[in-house]
């Protein structure tokens, strides 16, 4: 009777925590989804948007599983837009994490799809598939044929970039079904994308196949179905996709021996993909360029390009790297520039080298997993014979043995209330963090959390040499706001000038609530006319953000102080320095920003 009073009341114990975990939190589901949405116009936006709001939920007594889960996908969406590809693995394998406990084939199939896309795009084929059948799987589970759709899509582009066209065309005309029969048209314009992109690749096998009637009709199949896509695109008003549509009707009528009206869509498309931060796009479309540069017989404009490329490929690209320095090889030559060629052929000897070495790499993961799952298969049949013998015994002690069940389920149980605890402990332990670092009122980084980011910044100053900016902002007459309007009213304008602050900031830079009305920014390895620049468009936003408080608007200005945190320069004389400034700024009349005197005939950062 007492066991059985211990193991209802462990029962008990996880009750509320499972109906806990259950809830939806819409309202961020909501916002996750707007976020994701991002990646099309603008991927530093979205991205920003979507650390915000994460940051945010961890201020939150809420617990939203579900929520957080794809408000991390995504952020994940929108850094594989912008190529930050380790730091999207990071956030997709966090949010996979998260779903393992939820079990919601909707959630399931667009978190595996995106983990999906950022796989690929590391070239980790293998968990890319995986990650793509999970999601199709899913999709049909929860009777979505979008969802069914985008998992074939991407499916057929896995195939696409292994060389399996016939495949991938398979799975792009299944994706086009879906698509037609849900009548989403941003699907059905994706997918003439894929076949427009996979015709291309049909078209160029032909033609090394010497088969010119073969890659006329694909080109020309390629030309059909990039103008649906545009059309799709444009009536969408889509950037990302109208950039991806114009690239394709590029290629085509490159392909068709039109390079001259191909360069005018390459040119609309590489605009367009700059303004909303499509690296990986952007990065294609410059490729394609170069080819129709080649063409049209400029060599050294298409060499250029090509540079310029390769300055922004990822360390670990190594098969688009390979694809982009095989090409300055042949334009080098084409300009006689033998010796740039030969250093050319040697970066494309060791690219290759490190090509064979990940696919062995790759084939040694793959035996080592054939060699774990046969040792499991052994286990499995050596624990199977075993259990035919307990099996024998269990007849002999029925009693004993219902007794080491009982126990066993106590255990379980036990295990899995400490368990729970523990990550209780952890969520707990991450929020207090949070809370330590940050400023309740505004939600940026603290005076302690940035005076940490100071000393590591003095440190590498130190080590490297480096220059690090500062500017100290301080909000102009803020005490008359709060005599005249009340406190309430102050607190708002300081919520609204982090969030001016927060969207303006980019990169590894830091803003923090200093103390006050004022605010310190850290610009890592930027000089004084750099930091002279950000602080004045820091004045101007906020002189451009008038805000409201029952009924009354509330203009408000800035002074801000600029200085440099150097090698033989402490963090605390920088901070001097620049409040120095900032006050030299308030005698001139304030709504301005000046600049540390003894600072300025110093050297740039770089």
């Amino acid at each position: 009777m007492r066991w059985s009073c211990i193991f209802i009341l462990l029962l008990i114990e996880f009750l509320p925590m499972s109906a806990h975990a259950q809830e939806e939190c819409p309202d961020l589901i909501e916002q996750a989804e707007m976020i994701a949405a991002q990646r099309d116009v603008d991927a530093a936006l979205g991205q920003a948007m979507g650390l915000e709001a994460l940051q945010r939920l961890m201020h939150d007594d809420r617990h939203c599983p579900v929520a957080e889960a794809l408000l991390l996908r995504a952020v994940a969406a929108n850094e594989h837009i912008l190529g930050d590809y380790p730091q999207a693995l990071e956030r997709i394998d966090a949010a996979l994490e998260l779903i393992d406990d939820v079990h919601d084939p909707a959630v399931d199939a667009q978190v595996h799809l995106t983990a999906g896309v950022v796989n690929w795009a590391m070239e980790r084929h293998d968990a890319a598939i995986a990650h793509y059948l999970a999601s199709l799987e899913s999709s049909r589970q929860a009777g979505d044929q979008v969802g069914v759709g985008r998992a074939a899509g991407n499916i057929g582009n896995l195939y696409s970039s292994l060389g399996r066209l016939e495949q991938a065309r398979e799975y792009h005309q299944k994706a086009l079904v879906e698509f037609e029969a849900a009548d989403w048209k941003a699907g059905l314009a994706g997918t003439h994308v894929n076949l427009s992109a996979l015709a291309g690749r049909l078209a160029r096998r032909a033609e090394q196949d010497d088969d010119t009637a073969a890659a006329r009709s694909e080109y020309s199949t390629m030309l059909d179905h990039a103008r649906r896509a545009l059309a799709y695109f444009e009536s969408l008003d889509n950037p990302r996709g109208i950039a991806y549509g114009l690239t394709n009707v590029a290629t085509a009528l490159d392909g068709l021996g039109r390079p001259e009206d191909a360069l005018e869509y390459h040119e609309r498309a590489v605009s367009i993909q700059r303004e909303i931060g499509d690296e990986v796009g952007q990065q294609q479309t410059l490729i394609n360029m170069a080819d129709a540069l080649q063409r049209l017989g400029r060599p050294d404009e298409a060499l250029e390009l090509l540079r310029q490329v390769a300055d922004r490929l990822p360390e670990d690209s190594v098969g688009l790297a390979l694809d982009v320095v095989s090409r300055k090889v042949v334009l080098a030559e084409e300009l006689s520039a033998y010796r740039q060629a030969l250093a050319y052929q040697r970066e494309l000897t060791d690219l290759r080298q490190r090509s064979i070495e990940n696919r062995m790499a790759a084939r040694v993961d793959e035996v080592s997993g054939e060699m774990e799952a046969m040792q499991r298969q052994q286990e499995l049949e050596r624990l199977r014979t075993e259990s035919e013998i307990a099996d024998l015994k269990l007849r002999r002690q029925q009693a004993v043995t219902a007794l080491a069940v009982v126990v066993a389920v106590l255990l379980l149980g036990l295990l899995g209330a400490v368990y729970a605890r523990y990550r209780l402990g952890l969520r707990v332990t991450r929020r207090l963090h949070v809370a330590a670092s940050t400023d309740p009122l505004t939600g940026l980084p603290n005076r302690r959390e940035m005076l940490d980011r100071l000393h590591e910044a003095e440190k590498d100053c130190i080590s490297n040499g480096t220059h690090h900016a500062l500017i100290l902002a301080d909000i102009d007459d803020f005490k008359q706001i709060n005599d005249q309007l009340g406190h309430s009213a102050g607190d708002r304008v300081m919520e609204r000038l982090a969030e001016v602050f927060s969207q303006a900031v980019k990169g590894r830079d830091l803003v923090a609530r200093w103390g006050g009305e004022e605010f310190l920014f850290l610009l890592p390895e930027t000089g004084l006319k750099g930091a002279r620049s950000v602080a004045e468009n820091l004045r101007r936003a906020v002189v451009e953000s008038p805000m409201r408080h029952n009924g009354e608007e509330i203009n408000l200005t800035l002074t801000a102080g600029v200085s440099v945190l150097q090698s033989g320069i402490s963090v605390e004389e920088a901070i001097r320095r620049a409040d120095d400034a900032m006050y030299q700024g308030k005698a001139n009349g304030k709504n301005r920003v000046e600049v540390d005197r003894s600072a300025q005939s110093d050297s740039e950062a770089p």
